[in-house]
């Protein structure tokens, strides 16, 4: 059904109006911040001031809500693209709000609205009770009066202070103007997602009309948005938004706000929701991550970062950002085979200098190189995260000249109904010093060696690194150790980073400072750069000295490109994802190369047979690099210890007194633990059990040192 005029609207009721203060201030902030902070609030409420609007319409107000588009600029001040509504915005009239928007807006967020006086007494104490026995915030009392205080006043922090200038404000206004113009003024002003400010701009975003003539059907869509605008986002997830739009109509025919027939014609009517309109604009996946940064992480409000009128000085270097499309594109130029997605991050500062998440934005709207962040998925990285297997080996006195058996096939034994692990040239190399089987990549010798540090261990040092999309803890086994487990570019740029930073975690941010127009409130960023000691430098100089091996005689010489640097290649299995990671001591890089539609064979491709991280990735890595040191100087990393930490003396000789491994590793106990920060950051190794990879090792190991005692193992 279409609207052809302004609703006839219920008639207004007040039976909350003389309620006092105080009962309603503690209600609705049980509501938004649990029961504990009733106390306080009850302390709070007879000092409540009364807000002074300073207005006479809502519509003078909302009017000027969102005025000036944000821009957003590169690190040499070049503009890169501004952040304002695929549809500018533009109010609905007071008095000409379609029925079937009313009706949908009611119905999704504030059943009660006509009755209550700003809250909702018995829904807040609900929320209470659900929030309460849950523990956490799990619901909402928030009626559209508060929703409205929220957009136009008082902002989303969740904070006491900010709950309670938000009731003031709901009563304040229920006290000043009418339920319709409180109506009109909140779709004047809701985020309906994917840039659309207000009601009018969020119909012709997604239905090319004007809201006037939005079907109920329709309406309930741009309802189902608003809780979650980019979980619900109708463009990229049709089906989730289907089955909210649906709980909508369920709420209308529960509380008969339309007639059943005009219910069952809306479920039937699933509204066709238009493509995007094509956006001129330069790095549209640095803007995205940019974008999701601000609103995700800072919390700066869509209505302001879309309509604020800020200055947004990014950390983006336009000549990396240049050589990592212009890389894609060269090495990846058939628009039927697979793309790639490079991250480039600072280690000293966390700059993310370039980010590039596919070839074409206009085609997909996905940001590879932010995995699950930017609308995808995360990818599986291979043995590109065997340096983090490293790590965690070192942080527990285990050294690059430790013996690691190196069998063709290695059957794990911490997992039950375990599959067999094979090396990717399906063959054995009998026993290899760590620093070898990296070199190397060798498969069954990393898997026998997490298994001996601890497959939860190693989760926790690359989680403390930066790669926060792992299983939870407890959930992850020794296929860890050759990247089973999904992530994204951007976590494992930022987590080399951290090995280039002396084993301390490094933040990432796209940001560099945000300037306000005057008079209004600052925008304080997050720290970035790098932070805590996760491991200690000394591990992280070894990781270093063992990744320098694989980029000068391993699997990623044709990654270098003149520099000292460290790195390390990465193919999943049946060669559906290539990885080459890496960093020098002043830049990390990841380039992630497969099939954005899912994990493809990328079996003859562009002349290679098949892609693996020592072949495309590497070179895309390679052009990178070299743009991003064009105008840096030379500089060489800080030299290896001999030793790792806690380790004072060389190990002994494997035999019965070791228990049959090739090292063990020491009990927490007997483990000097290193001084500084590190000395709580590293995870506690727990005491080792024998794995037949390294029992194999240890006979290895003898046989070779009785005929050749000087060889580097003995």
């Amino acid at each position: 059904m279409r609207a052809a005029a302004a609703v006839a609207l219920p008639g207004r009721r007040r039976p909350w109006a003389r309620l006092g203060l105080a009962v309603v201030t503690v209600a609705a902030t049980l509501s938004g911040l649990g029961v504990a902070g009733a106390a306080l609030v009850g302390r709070a409420v007879p000092s409540l001031p009364r807000p002074e609007l300073g207005i006479d319409s809502l519509e003078e107000l909302v009017g000027r809500a969102t005025s000036e588009p944000s821009t957003v600029y590169a690190a040499d001040g070049t503009v890169l693209g501004r952040f304002q509504p695929e549809q500018l915005h533009t109010r609905i009239g007071y008095g000409d709000i379609p029925e079937t928007l009313a009706v949908a807006l009611v119905a999704a967020e504030d059943q009660r609205f006509w009755d209550h006086a700003g809250v909702d007494v018995p829904a807040v104490v609900r929320a209470a009770l659900a929030n309460g026995s849950s523990g956490e915030i799990t619901q909402g009392g928030s009626t559209i009066t508060q929703q409205l205080a929220k957009n136009l006043f008082t902002g989303n922090a969740r904070t006491m202070e900010r709950k309670l200038a938000e009731l003031s404000f709901a009563l304040e206004l229920e006290r000043r103007f009418s339920k319709e113009e409180i109506l009109t003024a909140y779709a004047n002003s809701t985020y309906f997602g994917n840039q659309a400010i207000g009601a009018e701009a969020a119909a012709r975003t997604y239905f090319r009309e004007p809201a006037s003539e939005l079907t109920l059907a329709e309406a309930s869509l741009l309802a189902a948005v608003i809780p979650a605008p980019t979980t619900y986002d109708p463009r990229q997830d049709p089906d989730l938004v289907e089955q909210r739009r649906q709980e909508v109509l369920d709420r209308v025919a529960e509380h008969g706000l339309a007639p059943p027939a005009a219910v069952a014609e809306a479920r039937a009517r699933r509204p066709e929701v238009q493509p995007p309109l094509p956006a001129v604009e330069q790095d549209p996946y640095y803007l995205d991550y940019v974008r999701l940064y601000l609103l995700d992480v800072v919390g700066v409000s869509p209505q302001r970062l879309y309509g604020g009128g800020l200055a947004i000085h990014t950390a983006l270097d336009p000549a990396v950002q240049d050589a990592a499309t212009r890389a894609l594109q060269a090495r990846l130029p058939d628009p039927a085979g697979p793309s790639g997605a490079v991250a480039v991050v600072e280690p000293n500062t966390g700059a993310v200098l370039a980010l590039v998440g596919g070839r074409d934005w206009e085609q997909s709207k996905v940001n590879l190189a932010l995995g699950a962040f930017g609308g995808g998925s995360g990818r599986q990285p291979g043995s590109s995260f065997k340096p983090f297997v490293l790590a965690t080996a070192f942080e527990q006195g285990w050294a690059l000249g430790d013996a690691l058996a190196a069998p063709e096939s290695y059957l794990p034994r911490s997992v039950p109904d375990p599959q067999p692990v094979r090396n990717y040239e399906r063959r054995g190399y009998g026993v290899l010093t760590v620093a070898e089987a990296t070199r190397r990549s060798v498969n069954t010798a990393f898997v026998g060696l997490t298994e001996a540090v601890g497959a939860e261990q190693v989760a926790t040092v690359a989680r403390r690194l930066g790669i926060t999309d792992l299983p939870d803890p407890g959930a992850v086994g020794p296929s860890i150790g050759i990247g089973a487990y999904e992530t994204s570019p951007l976590a494992m740029a930022t987590a080399y980073a951290g090995f280039a930073a002396d084993g301390r975690r490094v933040t990432p941010s796209p940001l560099r400072r945000i300037d306000v127009p005057p008079g209004t409130d600052p925008i304080d960023l997050p720290g970035a750069g790098p932070g805590e000691q996760v491991i200690a430098a000394d591990s992280a100089r070894l990781v270093t000295r063992a990744l320098q091996g694989v980029i000068e005689r391993g699997t990623a010489t044709a990654a270098g490109f003149g520099r000292t640097a460290a790195a390390k290649t990465g193919t999943s299995d049946n060669h559906e994802n290539a990885w080459l990671v890496g960093y020098t001591p002043q830049v990390a890089a990841a380039v992630w190369v497969g099939y954005p539609r899912g994990n493809v064979a990328m079996v003859n491709v562009d002349g290679v047979a098949r892609v693996t991280g020592g072949s495309l990735p590497a070179l895309i890595w390679r052009d990178v690099m070299a743009a991003a040191h064009a105008a840096r100087e030379v500089a060489d990393f800080p030299p290896a210890p001999d030793r790792p930490p806690g380790r004072s003396t060389a190990p002994a000789a494997p035999g019965p007194e070791t228990g049959g491994t090739a090292r063990r590793s020491p009990s927490p106990a007997a483990t000097p633990t290193p001084p500084g920060p590190a000395a709580t950051a590293a995870p506690a190794a727990p005491p080792a059990r024998p794995s037949p990879a390294l029992d194999a090792a240890a006979d290895a190991r003898r046989r070779v040192c009785e005929r050749v005692p000087t060889a580097s193992i003995c």
